[in-house]
């Protein structure tokens, strides 16, 4: 038995046949008989005199008859490598559309990172994982999935081959504008969003690829600057958005649940590469005659009573809500 460097030899038994030299202890137990057995017990100690004894116990076997002295030798090795140390400066760096996290490597006490694991939570919720451990052992991870003025709580930890090591300390961030584009912190020919900081808008839960979702959210400048639109944070996937025009869109595919209401990001940023960023809550409306009321407008189009058309042909609505939805439009054009 090879004992590892942090241990100290105590005891070996049986006493005379067990021996140990630079922390190797040997131990020699003659010749078993067939279907007999000898066992042997080493007793070590951690260097750290605050660690408990540790006992190891070997055992050999005779389960034929050999007539070849050692001929039947075993050696074990001890580790007592540790898991890591907990992250101990877990910091972010936030913006309005993702949150930078940053650490540094902890100590591995003796064994190689395996990965990190990073969990996250919002208000009471319970913590669940959000990083997929990287290939390399990189120390900074962006968080995109991320609504503005959201408060997230991150925590961290390291693995080795020995364990998960303590979770961090819990870090709090919160995506924010900067304070170069709020309120009246605003420069005073700065792109600006008319509704301010927040919006709303509604569509139906039948709303197709493509189908608008109520009127566009427009930003503009005093210097008239082309202005381009995005779309980012939790839900950005489920929509689309005009450029050009900041007029969001359902995606194609998406699957809108009646009664939710979604959440994401929309950017405008003007060609001299300045932005400011407006939070928009798009409600989806019940499944209902308004529910063909695609763009939340409160009227029908064109494009809307022919989906009502296009649906009753399907078979999935009657031929009288198909006229109903008709009828509306027409009393819309009046």
């Amino acid at each position: 038995l090879t004992l590892d460097p942090q241990m100290l030899f105590v005891s070996a038994t049986p006493s005379g046949q067990c021996t140990e030299a630079a922390g190797v202890v040997t131990c020699t137990v003659g010749t078993i008989e067939k279907d007999a057995s000898a066992t042997g017990t080493v007793v070590a100690s951690v260097s750290d005199a605050a660690a408990a004894d540790i006992a190891f116990t070997a055992e050999a076997q005779g389960d034929q008859l050999e007539r070849t002295p050692g001929n039947n030798e075993a050696a074990l090795a001890t580790s007592l490598n540790e898991p890591p140390e907990p992250v101990s400066d877990l910091r972010a760096r936030v913006t309005a559309t993702y949150v930078d996290l940053l650490w540094t490597a902890p100590s591995d006490n003796g064994s190689a990172l395996l990965r990190y694991e990073l969990e996250r939570k919002t208000g009471e919720e319970e913590f669940t994982a959000v990083m997929t451990p990287p290939e390399t052992m990189e120390t900074t991870w962006r968080d995109e999935e991320v609504d503005l003025g959201t408060e997230y709580v991150y925590r961290l930890r390291a693995v080795n081959e020995d364990g998960n090591a303590d979770w961090s300390e819990e870090l709090s961030a919160t995506p924010r504008v900067p304070p170069s584009l709020e309120g009246e912190a605003t420069p005073p020919r700065a792109l600006r969003f008319a509704e301010g900081f927040a919006a709303t808008r509604s569509v139906g839960a039948k709303g197709r690829g493509g189908t608008p979702v109520g009127e566009p959210i427009i930003a503009s400048h005093p210097d008239d600057l082309a202005i381009t639109y995005t779309l980012s944070g939790r839900d950005a996937s489920l929509f689309t958005v005009d450029a050009d025009s900041g007029q969001i869109r359902v995606a194609v595919g998406a699957d809108l649940v009646e009664g939710r209401t979604y959440s994401l990001n929309l950017t405008a940023t003007g060609s001299d590469g300045a932005g400011v960023i407006i939070i928009v809550r798009i409600e989806v409306t019940a499944s209902s005659l308004s529910a063909y009321d695609f763009n939340g407008n409160n009227r029908i189009e064109r494009e809307e009573a022919i989906a009502a058309v296009r649906d009753y042909y399907d078979g999935t609505i009657s031929k009288e809500q198909a006229i109903e939805v008709i009828r509306l439009y027409f009393a819309g054009d009046e």
